[in-house]
């Protein structure tokens, strides 16, 4: 089962291709494509299609504007019926994504992620829970704090696990740092599946 689903994870983001070899900015220049919409425009070649979901249209600039306007109109109609027709199995889903690897937007009542949190909450995971799994309480809290003072730049800890002058914000702040732990392992396996991040809180 876990080594099924390792197979799968691999197969699902091999269009990422290797990312520890190299920064995210040089990796993001050649891949954002992956998280953006189909956006209309000239394809020169079939091979340069977006997704299988989409129409190379060459557009002969020999009539007029509302000529031309009308027989894509036309065009798109058509496509639009006969992707219809084969999506009668699933009637509900009116939008096909383009994006293979587009945000989910979770369940009803649900709220949006806020990224700058999530950020933090990764950062937190990946940089300091992850490497030592067995801390706990006050050990991991400590932890975070360093981690936060070591860093060259963003060294402000986040209000949420900042206090401990007392014993009730110690806490707090406790309970709070729990929490993100739990959505970040949530998250984890949320992005094992594909989804980015799916419902984690």
């Amino acid at each position: 089962m876990i080594r099924d689903s390792v197979q799968k994870s691999k197969l699902f983001y091999a269009p990422w291709g290797d990312v520890r070899e190299q920064s995210f900015d040089a990796w993001w220049r050649t891949h954002s494509h992956l998280f953006t919409e189909a956006t209309v425009k000239v394809i020169d070649d079939m091979s340069q299609r977006q997704t299988d979901w989409s129409v190379v249209v060459e557009i002969p600039l020999n009539q007029s504007s509302r000529v031309l306007v009308s027989r894509v109109k036309e065009i798109i109609d058509f496509e639009l019926k006969r992707q219809s027709q084969r999506l009668q199995k699933t009637p509900k889903k009116k939008v096909v994504l383009t994006k293979t690897f587009m945000p989910t937007r979770g369940a009803e009542n649900y709220s949006e992620p806020k990224v700058a949190v999530l950020r933090e909450v990764l950062n937190i995971y990946k940089n300091v829970y992850r490497p030592s799994p067995n801390l706990r309480g006050t050990k991991l809290l400590s932890e975070v704090h360093s981690y936060y003072n070591s860093r060259k730049v963003n060294t402000m800890i986040p209000a949420s696990i900042a206090n401990c002058r007392t014993a009730s914000e110690r806490t707090l702040s406790l309970r709070n740092l729990r929490r993100w732990i739990s959505w970040a392992q949530r998250i984890e396996a949320n992005v094992a599946r594909g989804e980015f991040p799916g419902i984690y809180s």
